[in-house]
């Protein structure tokens, strides 16, 4: 007989023990991801507000069932591989935005998912095998843009150039492959190219003056470092009349005459579409690296007209770029519409509804449990005493309400622990 009561009691508290790790298991909702910006301007902020915006947008809340743990490394490499450990420790997944950012949360990994924007050569900065197969860790998407497309746009409003500066930061990678096509392409067109680099924004001011006085236009390649000096480089343009090209989209504002490039806006959502693949159970591995969906040809009038430029054959790309991208988002949204598996949202609600279902049941189970623990006790009483002593029901619940009182009027919980007990044992007594 007490075998079999021991057995009993035995299963019982396994079965709460399971029940009660497939309920914890199961309320951990919340996806944790980390973001990880180098550097602060505004074609990164651009890309991680999209990021954060498409997630919001498909119903991936922030505070509630994801949480976003945003740091920036403001240019500093020495702060990246602290914030990296930091990130990858904490969070479920993590997004880097720019190469340097990128590639230190992939060489310190070793079982986090890893998403990536703003890299120019994903392949070249070592983040993934190749973009069809990645094979490891990371994902994500590139924001490069063919330098042959800028330097037609730019023969097209300056058919008699004949002489380019080109700046670019020595220690950024995507910097120095943007360089080479550009060289390529300024050579195949027949342009002479003087090529200058820099190691930091100290040097920006200095360099654009040396290169604008011995060429008739500047090409700068989508470059951190010279990006977040921008004005320099624009200002000194205004005084020395020498327009500047390239760049991010976002620079156009600050002075830059066109550029032709992706809108890191839409490279963010783009990103964040890949995030939620892997949120749904995909693997990252099984996830092709992406090149920008939405390219944008962007000028600024007001330099146009300051260096006396005729930029109308860039306001013409920029119409066609608008109608394809209308285009693309009407077929876009028809399939989307057609298939219904595209909608990850609807699927992770009706996962949640048989979650509840289960949550119910497994609630049902524990308490039957504990009760026919109950059960067993009176039975167990009333088999010795010949009574059905209900002491046990009486003693446990006064102690857990003296406990409670206790803490409440601010006792040490561990004497109101102890006092709890006291009041049960001379109840039971």
């Amino acid at each position: 007989m007490k075998k079999t009561l021991l057995s009993l009691v035995s299963l019982a508290m396994a079965l709460l023990l399971v029940a009660g790790c497939s309920s914890s298991k199961k309320s951990e909702k919340q996806v944790h991801i980390g973001i990880l910006q180098y550097v602060e301007h505004e074609s990164l902020t651009a890309a991680r507000k999209g990021f954060e915006n498409e997630l919001k947008d498909q119903g991936y809340i922030d505070g509630k069932n994801i949480k976003i743990d945003y740091q920036n490394a403001q240019g500093d490499q020495s702060n990246l591989q602290t914030i990296s450990t930091s990130l990858l420790s904490k969070n479920d997944l993590v997004l880097g935005i720019a190469t340097p950012a990128a590639q230190s949360l992939v060489n310190l990994s070793t079982d986090t998912p890893i998403l990536f924007t703003a890299i120019t050569d994903p392949v070249s900065a070592k983040l993934v095998k190749s973009m069809d197969k990645v094979g490891g860790l990371a994902t994500g998407t590139s924001d490069r843009v063919s330098a042959k497309k800028q330097v037609a746009l730019l023969k097209k409003v300056m058919p008699n150039l004949k002489k380019v500066g080109i700046m670019y930061t020595t220690n950024e990678r995507n910097s120095e492959i943007q360089v080479q096509e550009a060289e390529a392409a300024f050579k195949e067109a027949g342009i002479e190219t003087v090529v200058k680099g820099i190691s930091s924004t100290n040097d920006v001011q200095d360099t654009t003056k040396s290169l604008m006085s011995q060429t008739e236009a500047l090409f700068i390649p989508a470059d951190n470092t010279i990006v977040s000096a921008i004005t320099l480089v624009t200002d000194l343009s205004k005084e020395m009349k020498v327009p500047v090209v390239g760049g991010s989209v976002d620079v156009v504002d600050d002075g830059v005459l066109f550029t032709y490039g992706a809108d890191f806006e839409a490279l963010g959502r783009q990103t964040a579409k890949m995030a939620i693949r892997i949120m749904n159970g995909e693997k990252v591995d099984d996830i092709s690296a992406e090149d920008p969906e939405t390219l944008k040809a962007v000028a600024n009038k007001e330099m146009a007209q300051l260096l006396g430029i005729d930029i109308s054959a860039i306001e013409q790309e920029e119409q066609a770029n608008a109608q394809t991208k209308k285009t693309t988002q009407k077929s876009s949204s028809t399939k989307n519409t057609a298939n219904p598996k595209v909608n990850s949202l609807s699927k992770s609600k009706s996962s949640d509804s048989s979650g509840g279902l289960l949550d119910i049941v497994l609630s049902a189970l524990s308490q039957g449990l504990l009760w026919s623990i109950m059960a067993i006790g009176v039975f167990i009483t009333f088999r010795i005493l010949d009574i059905a002593d209900l002491t046990a029901e009486g003693s446990f619940p006064l102690g857990a309400a003296t406990t409670a009182i206790l803490i409440m009027k601010g006792l040490n919980p561990l004497l109101a622990t102890i006092g709890g007990f006291i009041a049960g044992m001379l109840a039971g007594a």
